[in-house]
């Protein structure tokens, strides 16, 4: 018996749905998103946060966003914080 190939119809096709871009492109696991979502049972109705960096061409930002909605609660860029809190704490020696 020889091995035949499968061929997929133009109706195949049709109704094929491609993946998320992203997840094509191998820059977001959405399953891992998932498990950082969902909260402990014995942790009802309890705010879950995540801090998140993203990387930009000229910068680097921090963010802590809540996990169940896209909200970002605070956000700090590299370039803020190198102006405003290490210049600080390096005058500051007297306190």
């Amino acid at each position: 018996m020889a091995f035949v190939k499968a061929q997929k119809t133009r109706a195949y096709f049709k109704r094929f749905q491609v993946k998320f871009k992203r997840r094509t492109e191998g820059k977001t696991d959405y399953r891992a998103g998932i498990h950082l979502i969902n909260q402990d049972n014995n942790k009802y109705n309890t705010p879950k946060y995540r801090f998140v960096v993203r990387l930009t061409n000229k910068d680097i930002v921090a963010q802590i966003t809540s996990a169940s909605i896209a909200i970002v609660l605070a956000a700090a860029a590299v370039k803020w914080i190198l102006s405003n809190i290490c210049i600080y704490k390096m005058n500051s020696w007297h306190l």
